[in-house]
């Protein structure tokens, strides 16, 4: 069957969900299972799968499996971390910008502006270069890299909630003080 039929009769969202599934299995199933992703056998070089390796081995006589497993956990690994740390430095920039508003707000867009006028490509070299090699560093400068644009749009949505929040309040101590209501006030 045709992949554009399938993908027509078939949910997005379903296949989605069953790919991103199969990942989070396999990232849960890393620290359980014994495995050996660099353990080299050479009789075994390009041998299909058997059952040590349901994968096979490459042209190293590394299992296929394995790699793959540990591979998923470390993919997972950095993207969860990327986008957990970018959610809290931009929601906290954009809570904080939008509740003191002003003069800070002004200031805090153009620092967003000037990480954005970078190119990514630069910032990730000059970070690897500073950083160093390890994971650790590896999410810190993809968070810089690809989190300067959610920065900026968590930034946004946080501070045009809490822009529109202080509206409806200040309308509401408007209408109590109108209305002379001193008891919510």
């Amino acid at each position: 069957m045709p992949y554009y039929l399938l993908m027509n009769s078939f949910n997005k969202v379903t296949l989605s969900t069953i790919i991103l599934s199969m990942w989070l299995l396999m990232v849960l199933l890393v620290p359980i299972l014994d495995l050996h992703p660099n353990k080299i056998v050479l009789e075994k070089i390009l041998l299909g799968f058997d059952a040590q390796s349901f994968l096979g081995y490459d042209d190293l006589g590394r299992p296929l499996f394995d790699r793959l497993m540990v591979g998923a956990y470390t993919s997972f690994t950095i993207t969860f971390g990327v986008i957990v740390i970018s959610l809290i430095i931009g929601t906290t920039i954009g809570v904080i910008s939008g509740y003191v508003g002003g003069h800070w707000d002004h200031f805090v867009v153009r620092i967003i502006d000037i990480f954005l006028a970078f190119p990514g490509i630069l910032l990730a070299i000059a970070l690897a270069g500073i950083l160093g090699a390890g994971l650790n560093n590896v999410v810190i400068a993809l968070t810089q890299i690809n989190g300067r644009f959610n920065y900026a749009n968590e930034r946004k949505v946080a501070r045009s909630r809490l822009a529109a929040w202080s509206k409806k309040c200040q309308q509401v101590i408007i209408c109590c003080v109108t209305n002379q209501i001193n008891k919510y006030i």
